[in-house]
């Protein structure tokens, strides 16, 4: 474990190849020894590693031709807990048995069940959705046919036989989750991310994998938030649209909708160079900035604009963008002024109100004057943004800190 942590492979190589190496200890204890088919698993998971071939060589040498196991505990009837193995080769003869006793299943059940034999997802992961299915099923629920259909949507993406098995472990995992508890943390989610970067499969699969898993689960409002970590929108600006959206009335119900609807069409897009992750950062400050404002105004227009201009990418995508962002948007009024009676807390944000007039003010350095187009500001989370003279305070992307 030492010398792996001590690599400098990039793409989180490391964390994944201990848990390889955690797999090849336990796997080695389970079976007595080292067998065919687990250093097949291991070779073929390394091979989809996310880094070069003289990397992927080293690893081969540490976890297959290098390892030297132990078998420390011997296997009669009072060692029956050994951990399964993280991928079984092949289906067991435990795993036959034990279908047959599928038949006492509701139909959707079985079919989920035979799906995952076939597609030889670990035993582990089968039990725990089993038992989900069947306490549902109990209470009159028809929760599997959710399941099923989610699952023959994965397969309906031709992945390798390896990748769909990963796809099928991660719903699991997800299934499980969003089962025992109503939010996500964000390292659930960012693991799931990080889990799913892995796969040596083009950026646009590794979206769809991970949007499907954030918006097939969870309520609206979770489902926003989780979007917003995983393209790294400022805690500060999360935080502001939940505390917006966050009453329970119909309208503010209607807004987190819409919301929703324009962030999963952004995400769904193919632009590359992390465009989507700008345009989501863009999205939050115009519903922000909207609140704040009492409606839309021609400097947040501009800003909004202004930033869309600099994304690198064509001209076309620009012109969308901006009918997207500014034309199209249905921004609504939640909080403002007397807008409902009753709420006792008046929402602001002040750190993207516009300064009323020139020169040095606020948290901005400098002052907006002759042909200056930009000003630093006291915090390295913003800068300032000059608009006719005036100062707008604008978010910075992580990258810019």
């Amino acid at each position: 474990m030492t010398q792996i942590v001590y690599w400098e492979t990039g793409n989180d190589v490391n964390s994944y190849v201990i848990n390889l190496l955690v797999f090849r200890i336990l796997q080695f204890e389970a079976n007595e020894g080292s067998n065919q088919a687990d250093e097949e698993t291991i070779r073929r998971r390394i091979a989809q590693l996310n880094t070069t071939d003289h990397w992927k060589n080293i690893v081969i040498q540490l976890l297959l031709v290098d390892f030297r196991g132990q078998i420390l505990q011997k296997h009669d009837e009072s060692n029956k807990n050994l951990p399964q193995p993280v991928s079984s080769p092949a289906v067991s003869q435990q795993s036959q048995d034990q279908f047959e006793y599928l038949d006492q299943y509701e139909e959707n059940v079985k079919k989920i069940m035979q799906i995952f034999i076939d597609m030889n997802v670990k035993e582990s992961s089968r039990q725990s959705l089993l038992k989900i299915l069947i306490a549902d099923s109990e209470a009159g629920g028809n929760y599997a046919e959710f399941v099923l259909k989610l699952i023959n949507e994965i397969h309906s993406w031709k992945f390798s036989a390896y990748v769909e098995e990963y796809v099928l472990e991660l719903l699991v995992y997800r299934i499980e989750r969003s089962q025992a508890s109503d939010t996500c943390s964000r390292c659930e989610i960012t693991g799931i991310k990080r889990d799913i970067d892995q796969l040596n499969e083009p950026i646009s699969t590794k979206n769809k994998i991970l949007y499907f898993l954030i918006l097939n689960f969870y309520d609206v409002r979770e489902q926003i938030k989780q979007i917003m970590i995983v393209n790294n929108i400022s805690d500060d600006m999360q935080n502001q649209l939940l505390q917006l959206l966050a009453d329970n009335s119909a309208e503010s119900n209607a807004y987190a909708e819409y919301i929703l609807q324009l962030m999963s069409q952004i995400v769904s897009w193919n632009v590359g160079d992390d465009i989507q992750s700008w345009v989501v950062d863009l999205l939050v400050f115009r519903v922000l900035q909207f609140e704040v404002n009492g409606g839309s105004n021609q400097a947040d227009e501009q800003a909004i604009q202004s930033r869309i201009l600099q994304l690198n990418t064509n001209q076309s995508w620009k012109t969308f963008l901006i009918q997207f962002l500014i034309t199209n948007f249905r921004g609504q009024l939640l909080h403002t002024k007397s807008s409902r009676t009753g709420y006792s807390q008046p929402y602001t944000i002040q750190v993207y109100k516009i300064n009323a007039s020139g020169g040095n003010q606020g948290s901005c350095i400098g002052s907006c004057s002759g042909s200056t187009q930009f000003l630093p500001h006291v915090d390295c989370t913003k800068y300032c943004q000059c608009s006719n003279g005036r100062p707008i305070v604008m978010p910075c992307s992580p990258s810019l800190h």
